[in-house]
């Protein structure tokens, strides 16, 4: 933990007036998916994108269940803001405990369902955007770098149970779907 700390405490040197408000922007618009599961469902309204869409929705509810009702509670790990308490906070001081990030497991369980439904172009910004998401979380000081590296690993499985569930049970993806990226 003294090598997260030292990270996460060389992060808090970084704080600028424009880079704490975008950090601010970026984690409240991840929220608890809300985005993600807006962008499945509407993908679930269309014939063509309705595996992904159900893929994604899937792989949310896996990764919540794994990171937050199973993993979060059995580990108890606290969070770095109460561990060190001089940190100033730019968000409330959340009181859940640490690991897995539940915002990168959220994320990432809907980036890797774009992943394994072969949608590499979407995948690929949506990529980045949870990168953002996930350093926005050790950058306000509420996660430490291997609750995220947890979270991503959480939401990778989560994505590709659910979308081996999607593909045997919604029907296997077809030759063309895969050309398509759908």
């Amino acid at each position: 933990m003294p090598i997260e700390f030292a990270f996460l405490d060389y992060l808090q040197t970084l704080h600028t007036p424009l880079l704490d408000e975008l950090m601010l922007f970026i984690t409240t618009i991840a929220g608890r998916g809300e985005l993600a599961l807006v962008l499945g469902a509407a993908l679930l309204c269309f014939k063509r994108s309705r595996k992904v869409g159900l893929a994604i929705i899937a792989a949310m509810v896996i990764g919540y269940l794994l990171g937050s009702v199973i993993l979060k509670p059995s580990i108890a790990r606290v969070r770095p803001c109460n561990v060190n308490l001089a940190v100033e906070m730019l968000v409330e001081r959340p009181h859940s405990f640490s690991f897995p990030s539940g915002h990168t497991t959220l994320a990432f369980s809907a980036i890797m369902a774009l992943y394994f439904a072969h949608c590499r172009k979407v995948f690929w910004a949506a990529a980045c955007v949870g990168a953002v998401v996930a350093f926005s979380r050790m950058y306000l000081y509420v996660h430490f770098p291997t609750d995220i590296l947890a979270g991503l690993a959480v939401g990778t499985l989560s994505a590709y149970i659910a979308w081996e569930i999607v593909r045997r049970f919604a029907g296997g993806e077809t030759e063309d779907e895969q050309a398509r990226g759908l």
